[in-house]
């Protein structure tokens, strides 16, 4: 049982995921129309969030060496605050 949490199922989750996800997009039926609509309607909805989260990474990167930025370890990632286009870990 161990070797499936393990294992299996983090081999086959992405691709898994990819298929329902291409499966559900589909569904209706292919035409051109109607694919370039959907992904209109999904800019919004999926690439400006992941722009943005790639962003608020790539400022924590930039600023990892810099001894005020850096993660204490009894510290989380929740505790990431975006001030002004900055990450900033609070402190004690």
């Amino acid at each position: 049982m161990f070797n499936l949490f393990s294992e299996v199922l983090p081999r086959i989750a992405v691709p898994l995921f990819c298929i329902i996800s291409g499966y559900l997009f589909f569904r209706s039926g292919f035409m051109i129309r109607t694919y370039t609509d959907k992904l209109r309607r999904r800019v919004r909805t999926l690439l400006v969030p992941y722009i943005l989260w790639n962003l608020l990474y790539l400022i924590r990167t930039a600023f990892r060496d810099i001894p005020a930025f850096r993660l204490k370890p009894r510290h989380s990632a929740s505790q990431l605050v975006v001030v002004c286009g900055v990450g900033v870990f609070l402190g004690q």
